[in-house]
């Protein structure tokens, strides 16, 4: 009975712990967001597999006295190869710009494929 109580205080004490660390950052980012939206804007066949274009819009920050694009905007690309061999996935984060047009299709140089492997992969950019 004495081990018992000993492991229920452990635990209590670690969840209040845990309770206690969070951060105003994390409060940021548990705080809903009415702006966070995607849509498909595209899809695209390749010899290589579908691309996917979403619109995402992730957050607004700040005001329009702050800044001058108060709504983040990203355009995310998700390749699916033809063939996956994997249950991994990966995903690049790259670029920046303020354009609102989905990016252009690939040239060939999709990150679905990557020597004998073939993977789902995602790319981000972000065009504030």
């Amino acid at each position: 009975m004495i081990a018992q109580r000993k492991v229920f205080v452990v635990l209590l004490a670690m969840l209040m712990t845990a309770v206690a660390m969070a951060t105003p950052l994390d409060d940021y980012i548990a705080k809903p967001d009415p702006s966070y939206t995607y849509t498909l804007v595209d899809t695209t066949d390749t010899p290589l597999g579908k691309i996917y274009f979403i619109d995402m819009k992730s957050q607004t920050w700040r005001s329009e006295k702050e800044v001058n694009r108060t709504l983040w905007q990203h355009w995310v690309s998700i390749y699916v190869p033809t063939e996956v061999t994997s249950s991994t996935a990966l995903l690049f984060i790259n670029g920046g710009s303020n354009r609102n047009t989905k990016p252009p299709n690939p040239d060939g140089r999709s990150p679905c494929r990557a020597g004998p492997w073939s993977w789902m992969s995602s790319r981000c950019r972000t065009s504030r």
